[in-house]
């Protein structure tokens, strides 16, 4: 099947470059088809609809479809009865994107498929082949987005947009994901009923009922329209579109500004993007823009396109085109000065006509719900404010109860006043007699809730602790912990066994029993944030009245706690801050209300939940900013914790960039076996059996994204010939911190199962320091799959180790490790399953030299993370601020 596939493929790639030299033109059943060779898109199928020759005296609309749709579907809105009389005056250009064609042929693989940007830029070179001046864009779904772009680039060929379900912003994280898992089902296994249903609910907006009795037209429309999926869309080339609309680049910052055209955006009320367009119709130029939403219904253009018609030609009036087709719902009558047969005097017939300025000018109230409803919020605040019949002076009680709330104001913010003083002054008052009977000594605290779990964060706060102990012996140091059911001794025993760290001096360890307060297993699940912060305040509490020290240390990312040791503990502060609560990508979701959950209603961006979420997170941000400007010095662990905390805590004259440290020397010390580079014929011996390790270090823990690798596997084994195949060997090492991350495991060997890969992975958990070096001297290939993670600790460890990595593309990972420049290049990045897959095979498949030349720039560019420079930067920030 592979074979006949390939040849399908080389067929049609002949056909499309001979194309691309010359064009072509044929006649189908649906109308001219014509082969217009592109720049960037290649050739495109463009179907010719009405009389390309009267066009000067015509309008000609250029359409462009949706997702799992070709030209057949505005091929049959047109053919609709409503739209007769629109069709016999107009000439319509159908734009296949490439591929997408009825029992179309696998695009070949050296094919590039063109992003949105690019097919709308290309577009002008269809009016161009066919020579025609000027175009109404008329697209729905994703062809809506492509016409935006292509309104924007040529404004001057464009009269207007009329855009279905249109969308400007990029994807959502949740949305990205969710729809990266059915694209990635659309390639693997083809058409099936999962993607079927994601497909029918971006285009329909709900999904088919199950109960026959309740299946009526708009359930026979989503019938035919799954069912042309299963039998004339490919797969293949399908998924290339989704990905190419999944990894659109954000345009809706540069509408007001440079979109100059008259435009009309259409939605269902209950279409997948029903809220999207009225949220992008706020960003827009309401002079050229109006706003249509439809009731009850999803998709418009088959559920109701009778409004969608009278829509159109509203607009087209107003762009002074079918001026002389009738409304529906409009008797044209002629008037004579005889009048008619009947006796109807010709005066009676004149007043039930139009005159032509009032049928040619549109109707813009009708195009408009927004205008109308912003017309008549005007009014009621005009009303509220000139005061009106129902206006009523203020009783009483309404003055007594206002001066009620007031005083009780002023006595909480008094009384919380007083109860500050109190707390300050008795912890001041501990503070003394902590110091008294003892030699006069700095005491340093360093709070670590999870100090056992053994995790990167973990192996800071361990060597953070070597490092003040080396520069400061005589001090005093406290480990504030959450791990009351480890003895001191073990939780040292397991830092030297995980991290191979010994402390040269002593260490007091002050348990803290409310930790469960600050774990998202004690909060519903949108009050995790919110829960997480109140939390560390009273586990900050805690930790303050068991013991006052004179310099304060969070190496956790707990920074609520540190207005407590400021203000009430007296102390100087200092965070090292590894992941922000709070990141900018989060804020710039919520405030472009991109928060939403597949497949359920998307809500509207003014709806009570999302206004209330809205302003959550923009107080809680102006919170977060505000505690953590209290810390004397803070340090982050990468370039991409920098940027954020920068934004949000807005204090970059103290924040410092202190790359976490990682063991470098002693991961280059490892003694590696005789790996695939030392064989004669490297991977492509048909009699090697040493097993090709891929190994992976992270703790079991949801955003590590162990999923991914394993999908990598199965899409890996795709590539790779049999014998290849068989000895890959994907080793998941990690920590479990609890009973849950050991569930996580058991979900993921029960995935592994379902996609028969068992035999390819093993998972190694808890392991000891040791135990990790000697699978490093093992393995050949690094993986991490972490989106935006701050730094990556493993992949330094693993690069050190001589294992070529491939790490995620983002984050500290992106900005800080990974380098990908030609002459430098020190692994790979990669953002799915299929780009990993690739990544992999092609390591495998290199040769000894540029193996061996990748590992090399790889051990020299780690020396800048090792232990050394960690000491140098971080007593270089401490020093000044906190022991001054």
């Amino acid at each position: 099947m592979r074979r006949a596939s390939q040849d399908r493929s080389e067929a049609g790639r002949k056909r499309s470059m001979e194309w691309v030299r010359r064009g072509s033109m044929e006649v189908t059943k649906l109308g001219p088809k014509h082969i217009v060779p592109t720049e960037r898109c290649g050739p495109l199928s463009v179907y010719v609809q009405g009389d390309l020759s009267q066009q000067d005296k015509r309008a000609v609309f250029l359409t462009v479809h949706d997702l799992g749709c070709n030209h057949t579907s505005f091929h049959d809105f047109v053919e609709h009865p409503c739209m007769l009389e629109i069709k016999d005056r107009s000439v319509f250009i159908h734009v296949d994107i490439p591929g997408q064609e009825d029992n179309s042929a696998d695009l070949s693989d050296d094919f590039h498929f063109p992003t949105m940007q690019m097919i709308g830029e290309d577009l002008v070179t269809v009016l161009d082949f066919l020579h025609i001046k000027y175009v109404i864009g008329l697209g729905e779904g994703a062809g809506a987005n492509i016409l935006l772009r292509f309104g924007m680039a040529h404004a001057s060929r464009c009269l207007g947009l009329i855009l279905v379900n249109v969308t400007a912003g990029k994807t959502s994280v949740m949305d990205y994901f969710k729809d990266k898992f059915m694209n990635w089902k659309l390639g693997s296994v083809g058409h099936n009923p999962s993607t079927e249903q994601y497909l029918v609910f971006h285009k329909f907006g709900h999904q088919l009922e199950n109960d026959v009795d309740v299946v009526k037209d708009r359930e026979k429309t989503i019938l035919d329209y799954q069912a042309k999926l299963r039998s004339a869309i490919n797969a293949k080339n399908l998924k290339l579109y989704v990905n190419a609309f999944l990894n659109r680049k954000d345009i809706t910052g540069a509408l007001e500004k440079n979109l100059k055209i008259d435009t009309l955006l259409l939605a269902g009320a209950k279409g997948s993007y029903g809220s999207t367009v009225g949220h992008l119709h706020t960003l827009m130029d309401k002079q050229k823009t109006q706003l249509l939403k439809i009731d009850d219904v999803g998709d418009v253009m088959n559920e109701a396109p009778e409004k969608v018609a009278q829509s159109i030609l509203l607009f087209c009036k107003g762009q002074g085109l079918l001026t002389s087709v009738a409304m529906p719902g409009i008797e044209r009558t002629r008037t004579c000065s005889g009048g008619e047969p009947d006796g109807t005097p010709a005066q009676l017939l004149r007043q039930r006509t139009m005159s032509m300025e009032e049928y040619d000018k549109p109707n813009i109230r009708r195009l408009s719900i927004t205008t109308i409803q912003q017309k008549d919020l005007r009014n009621e605040w005009v009303t509220f404010f000139q005061g009106g019949p129902q206006e009523q002076p203020l009783s009483s009680w309404d003055i007594m109860m206002f001066v009620l709330f007031v005083c009780l104001g002023i006595g909480w913010t008094l009384g919380f006043g007083v109860i500050c003083l109190f707390l300050r002054q008795r912890l001041q008052k501990r503070k003394g007699v902590q110091s008294q009977g003892g030699e006069d000594r700095i005491s340093i605290g360093l709070f670590h809730p999870y100090c056992n779990a053994g995790s990167g964060q973990e192996r800071v706060l361990w060597h953070v602790l070597k490092c003040l102990q080396t520069r400061y012996p005589s001090s005093q140091f406290i480990l504030y912990t959450g791990d009351t059911d480890a003895a001191p001794e073990e939780i040292l025993a397991k830092a030297k066994e995980r991290f191979n760290i010994v402390v040269p001096f002593p260490v007091e360890f002050v348990y803290l029993h409310k930790r469960k307060w600050v774990e998202a297993s004690s909060y519903p699940q949108y009050f995790t944030l919110l829960g997480h912060s109140l939390g560390s305040i009273y586990l900050g509490f805690e930790a303050l009245f068991k013991f006052v020290p004179d310099v304060y240390i969070d190496t956790m990312g707990y920074t609520f706690t540190l207005p407590l040791f400021k203000y009430f503990g007296n102390c100087r502060v200092g965070c090292y801050i590894h992941k922000p609560l709070l990141t900018c990508d989060m804020l710039h979701r919520v405030s472009s209300m991109t928060f939403r959950d597949f497949p359920r209603q998307v809500p509207s961006p003014y709806s009570p939940s999302n206004m209330l979420r809205l302003l959550f997170y923009k107080t809680y941000a102006k919170f977060y900013g505000w505690v953590g400007r209290r810390s004397d010095i803070v340090m982050v662990n990468s370039s991409w914790t920098e940027e954020n905390i920068n934004q949000i805590w807005q204090c970059p004259s103290k924040t410092y960039r202190v790359f976490p440290p990682c063991d470098t020397e002693g991961f280059k010390s490892v003694a590696r076996l005789e790996d695939l580079d030392d064989e004669d014929d490297g991977d492509n011996d048909e009699n090697t059996t040493r097993p090709i390790k891929i190994i992976s270090i992270g703790n079991f823990r949801p955003e590590k994204d162990h999923p991914l690798q394993i999908r990598t596997l199965y899409h890996l084994r795709e590539l790779l010939r049999d014998k290849e195949w068989n000895r890959v060997c994907l080793v998941l090492i990690g920590n479990c911190r609890d009973k849950t991350d050991l569930a996580r495991v058991k979900d993921m060997e029960d995935l592994c199962k379902h996609l028969s890969v068992e035999d390819n992975v093993k998972f190694r958990v808890n392991i000891s320091y040791q135990e990790l070096k000697a699978e490093l001297a093992e393995g050949l290939i690094g993986l991490h799959t972490t989106w935006n993670e701050q730094f990556g600790i493993g992949i330094v460890e693993s690069m050190a180790a001589g294992v070529i990595v491939i790490a995620n593309r983002s984050g500290g990972p992106m900005m800080d490790i990974v380098m990908e420049y030609d002459g430098a290049r020190n692994g790979f990045l990669a953002q799915d399953e299929t780009d990993y897959a690739e990544a992999i095979r092609a390591i495998l498949h290199m040769t000894r030299e540029c193996r061996n030349a990748i590992k090399t720039q790889a051990t020299a560019s780690v020396d800048r993370f090792s232990d050394r420079q960690f000491n140098k930067a971080f007593l270089e920030a401490v020093q000044a601020s906190l022991f001054r």
